[in-house]
């Protein structure tokens, strides 16, 4: 019999030992460095799906809020501080912006908000943010132009002359006065056109007539004059 087949091969020895070896590292390594690993990354993993879950639910909640609305505003004022009021999702945080500069932070409630603002001389811009209450930027208000005016308007009388006396029974009273002002002759209303200018015809009794003029503009500024004409045959 030959004696070499009953040696064994010692470089698959050497393999084998060297396999168990590493299959032993591995199994100490999964049981301890990797199990951790296994369980940090799991827990990970659903931290992250909580967040994207949290936040998709917010996403939606906030979907559903409606922007902010100031329902009580004027288009014109002659007053540099008004006050506002509107509506908006109770128990958030509204903030009002006027010309783009922040000037009032609140708290909504059932009854919507309601503040006082300052509006500088001219054209003011006013719009209302909506915050979560992580302070997040949800709903913005449309914006709202209010013009603070605070000088009376112009009112100029052509014809007639104050005092001056009248041949003629029908005279007509004309003028000028600021664009966008309503204009009144003894409290009756005056078209004025787009230049305003305004003209109107009024009957006189014989002697002394009194003309009252006056003149309103958009923001409530007014400004009168009277006349005196006599009407003498």
């Amino acid at each position: 019999m030959n004696n070499r087949h009953l040696i064994k091969n010692p470089s698959n020895s050497s393999k084998l030992a060297l396999y168990l070896f590493l299959l032993f590292a591995l199994i100490i390594f999964m049981a301890t460095v990797g199990l951790r690993l296994i369980i940090n990354t799991s827990i990970f993993v659903a931290n992250l799906n909580n967040k994207n879950a949290t936040d998709n639910s917010r996403d939606v909640e906030n979907n559903y809020l409606e922007a902010p609305e100031i329902i009580n505003i004027p288009e014109a004022t002659n007053s540099a501080e008004i006050n506002i009021s509107g509506i908006a999702q109770s128990g958030l945080s509204v903030y009002i912006y006027v010309n783009d500069e922040e000037q009032k932070q609140l708290i909504s409630d059932e009854d919507g908000f309601q503040t006082a603002i300052r509006l500088k001389d001219g054209a003011n811009e006013v719009y209302a943010e909506l915050e979560d209450k992580e302070n997040n930027l949800i709903k913005k208000s449309k914006v709202y132009q209010v013009v603070y005016k605070s000088a009376k308007p112009i009112l100029t009388i052509d014809s007639p002359q104050d005092g001056e006396k009248i041949a003629v029974e029908n005279i007509k009273i004309s003028g000028q006065t600021d664009v966008n002002s309503q204009i009144k002759i003894n409290s009756q209303p005056v078209v004025v056109d787009v230049n305003g200018k305004f003209s109107y015809d009024v009957r006189l009794k014989e002697g002394e007539n009194t003309i009252f003029i006056e003149s309103r503009d958009e923001a409530g500024n007014l400004e009168s004059k009277m006349l005196k004409v006599i009407y003498e045959k």
